[in-house]
């Protein structure tokens, strides 16, 4: 049997690793990635470029402060004129004539310290709350009748994030957590959803076309299942590996020489941070759940692939093995935030749902050891119950043609 297994298993792996759709997926799922990393630092630099380009109006001293906080907060003052020189009203073109700007701001004393108002392209995406905070310094000092200057060390938020009993003593490395976790979760639902739907395809390939006769007259049907899972696992193994790595390259890229922006020191340290945090135990959790949770769903999706008898037939059997996989990364969503709540703690115990949302709280926080040894256990029982049920159904379905079995033949087959 084991001859069998490794036989169908080389074949398979060889035909999958060499075929077009999955080079086509692996660099799709590479792409994505990219896109994921890449995407907010290019809209930042697109948006950022008219969102926070001003134009300073008033007074000379109160311009002269006021861009100075301005571009310490991020804000580009691209130009500084007096009051009398605006237009009334406002328009575009003034705006436009001074480097696209995205407003103007006029500047003022009023009774209670500065007065400023905004006239901005777009009122619903201008950074006002960005804007008060950098200008509450000066407002301050002249309500105090102070120089800014010596406000401005004082204006700062005197307030530091620390976990408690958590894996992550700051809130920048809690944040970039959330992040890696998010992305690692991400490529798990895409990876169990990809083989998983090859598995499908490829059985409903070989039943509808009656390559499945031939096959199973020299080979058991359930060796012929294992090869073709274990192949297809280890496949997507590799293209998980493929993409980590286009997520670490491009992340290195995006943080460093490939951006304008360098990170921060606060950043490289939270950086730092999270990479001496994680464990080989972690890796291997998140290798072990891809197992689990693509063995459960291949075993589901090809005993069902077994059964049809048109290609059409697909997305109505592959179907309500999906809604599982979308619920399950959907409560994954929901445990980045809250990972110890009642929903989440629940929902990483289910089989068939926590693969997912048991790492996603294994990456967030510190998770009881007794709750990860009973969700991998009730999963393994799951597995073991469906390893035989799939191979009988799977044994019985590959040499149906005609029409589909009935219910009741299942049920009989299974009971046998």
């Amino acid at each position: 049997m084991f001859d069998e297994i490794g036989v169908i298993f080389t074949a398979e792996f060889m035909r999958r690793i060499r075929s077009r759709p999955y080079i086509l997926g692996t660099l799709i799922g590479a792409a994505s990635i990219a896109l994921l990393i890449l995407l907010p630092g290019i809209l930042g630099k697109a948006i950022g470029g008219t969102t926070k380009a001003l134009v300073l109006a008033g007074p000379a001293e109160l311009r002269a402060s006021a861009a100075s906080l301005l571009q310490q907060a991020g804000m580009h003052v691209v130009d500084s004129i007096d009051a009398a020189d605006l237009p009334e009203p406002m328009t575009l073109a003034f705006l436009d004539a001074h480097h696209h700007a995205s407003a103007a701001i006029v500047l003022s004393r009023g009774p209670q310290g500065l007065r400023a108002i905004a006239y901005a392209r777009d009122p619903g995406g201008f950074p006002s709350a960005q804007v008060g905070r950098a200008l509450m310094p000066l407002s301050v000092a002249l309500g105090a009748g102070l120089a800014p200057a010596k406000v401005t060390p004082y204006a700062k938020s005197p307030l530091e994030v620390r976990g408690v009993e958590t894996r992550y003593a700051t809130e920048a490395s809690a944040d970039l957590a959330r992040a890696v976790a998010y992305g690692l979760v991400f490529i798990l639902y895409f990876a169990i959803i990809f083989n998983g739907q090859a598995i499908l395809s490829a059985v409903a390939e070989e039943k509808t076309s009656r390559i499945a006769e031939l096959l199973v007259a020299t080979i058991s049907p359930s060796s012929l299942l294992a090869g073709k899972v274990f192949a297809t696992g280890a496949t997507g193994l590799i293209q998980i590996g493929v993409w980590i790595a286009a997520g670490i390259a491009l992340s290195q890229f995006a943080a460093g020489g490939g951006s304008s922006n360098s990170s921060s020191p606060q950043a490289d340290a939270a950086i730092f941070s999270l990479a001496s945090s994680l464990t080989p135990g972690e890796v291997l959790a998140f290798v072990a759940f891809f197992a689990i949770g693509y063995l459960q769903y291949a075993m589901l999706f090809a005993s069902a692939a077994s059964l049809i008898t048109r290609t059409e037939d697909l997305g109505s059997v592959s179907g309500p093995f999906m809604l599982p996989i979308v619920v399950a990364f959907l409560i994954a969503q929901y445990a980045l935030v809250s990972p110890n709540g009642q929903t989440a703690v629940v929902a990483s115990l289910i089989p068939l749902v926590s693969p997912f949302v048991m790492f996603t709280r294994m990456m967030i926080t510190e998770v009881p050891l007794w709750q990860t040894l009973v969700a991998i256990g009730l999963n393994l029982l799951v597995l073991a119950a469906l390893v035989p049920i799939a191979g009988k159904v799977y044994r019985v379905g590959m040499l149906l043609y005609g029409r589909a079995p009935k219910l009741s033949q299942i049920w009989a087959v299974l009971r046998s």
